[in-house]
C-alpha cells in the first residue's frame, strides 16, 4: 500500500486519503479500511474509488474517506497505521501514514 494524496480540509485533520494497493497473493480480495493509532480500531472507511474486488496479481487505486466526518490527526509523536482487513481469505496489512499524513499538510 502506498499513499499518493491526502486531502486535508482544515489543519489538523484529513478528508481523504488516496492509495495505490497491490495484491501479491493468488486470491482475490475485498478490502476494508481503516485507521488506527493504538490498539482499538476506528469504524471502517467508506471507499469513495476503487475495486471491490483486487483480483490476484492486480493492483488499483484506492480513495477513501471516514465513515463519520474528517480524522482528526493526534498529537505529533502518535504513530498512524492504514489497515487493510480482508475476510475471506482473513488477511491484514498495515502501512505507517505518519509522514504521508503530516507531510502533505
Amino acid at each position: 500500500m502506498r499513499f499518493t494524496a491526502v486531502r486535508h480540509p482544515h489543519r489538523g485533520s484529513v478528508s481523504r486519503l488516496t492509495l495505490q494497493v497491490a495484491n501479491t497473493g493468488d486470491t482475490a480480495l475485498t478490502p476494508h479500511f481503516t485507521l488506527t493509532t493504538g490498539q482499538g480500531v476506528d469504524p471502517y472507511r467508506r471507499v469513495v474509488r476503487g475495486p471491490r474486488t483486487l483480483p490476484a496479481h492486480g493492483s488499483a487505486r484506492y480513495e477513501f474517506r471516514p465513515s463519520a466526518g474528517p480524522f482528526a490527526l493526534p498529537r505529533p509523536g502518535v504513530r498512524i497505521r492504514l489497515r487493510a482487513f480482508t475476510a475471506s481469505p482473513q488477511t491484514l496489512s498495515s502501512a505507517d501514514v505518519q509522514e504521508a499524513v503530516r507531510g502533505a499538510g
